[in-house]
Order: C-alpha cells, then structure tokens, then sequence
C-alpha cells in the first residue's frame, strides 16, 4: 500500500487540454518524499497511541475499572478522575479553553501516581511521557491503594454524606 501511494504521489499526469505543463519530476520527487515523510509520521503516531491505550486499560483493571472505559473518550476522563481519587465531575476542568486540558493532565498525573504508591516525580513524567509511565503502571508491581473515587486528604474528592 506504501509502494502504491509513493507511485500515485510521483507520477506526472499530461494535462492535453493545456500548453503549460508545470509539474516537473523534481516537484513530484518532493511531493512524494513529503508523503512518505507524513506517513511515517503516521505510524509513529498510531504506535504511540495504541501503547497507551495498552496501558491505560491495565491501569483501568488493576484500579478495578472494566478495561474498555478507556477507549471510550469522556468516560475515560470521568474514571481517571475517580481512579485519581477525585470526583469524576472534575473531568470538566479539561473543557475550559487555554489551560484546561493541562490542569486535567497534572491532577490526573499526580493523582494516579499517588493512588497507585507512587513518587510525585513518578506522577511529573507521566504528565510527560503517559505512554511509558502507564505502561509502567499497569504491567508493574504497582497495585492501586483504596477505592475509586475516595480521595483522602485531597479537598476536591468526593467524600460520603455525613449523618
């Protein structure tokens, strides 16, 4: 299929209808270098993003989550939220424009470090470096401490009524 896309980028099409042909063979050489740059970049990408759902489903089981939570967008912010020991709600905070989704992403880090035994540096390169780090998480000795949603001495968890 690469190969097929690599020709189809290269070839130089006659346009009989006109006298001035600007495609050149230097034009279409870089027009399907260009692509092959972009799909290489493609793999990468989907490599990159396939580890992580790897992980994130053995951190959702190991946190006594169904596994498939986190490939559904939304539903796996809202259980990452309760997995890091904070009511699912706050998963909104990610929607607010400018820095929204980076708020979500450190209290989500450095929840789940915490919940599951780890350092707050461990929770700092998952901000950075999720795919390995949830790796780690899930395939690891790491085992969660406590129950979704429970979040000790952290002010936004969702604490039980009191009678």
């Amino acid at each position: 299929m690469f190969n097929a896309l690599l020709q189809l980028a290269a070839s130089s099409y006659d346009y009989s209808y006109s006298t001035y042909n600007t495609t050149s063979a230097a034009d279409a050489g870089a027009f399907a270098g260009l692509m092959a740059m972009f799909a290489g970049i493609w793999f990468i990408w989907l490599a990159i993003i396939i580890v992580t759902l790897i992980g994130m489903w053995k951190v959702f089981t190991k946190a006594g989550k169904p596994g498939w939570h986190s490939i559904i967008p939304f539903l796996n912010m809202y259980d990452m939220m309760e997995i890091a020991g904070y009511n699912g709600l706050l998963f909104l905070v990610a929607l607010i424009p400018g820095v929204g989704a980076l708020a979500y992403s450190i209290i989500t880090a450095l929840g789940i470090a915490k919940k599951f035994g780890q350092s707050t540096v461990f929770g700092v390169l998952t901000i950075f470096f999720s795919p390995i780090m949830y790796c780690i998480l899930g395939f690891g000795k790491a085992t969660y401490i406590g129950k979704a949603g429970e979040g000790g001495d952290n002010p936004f968890a969702s604490k039980p009524a009191a009678n």
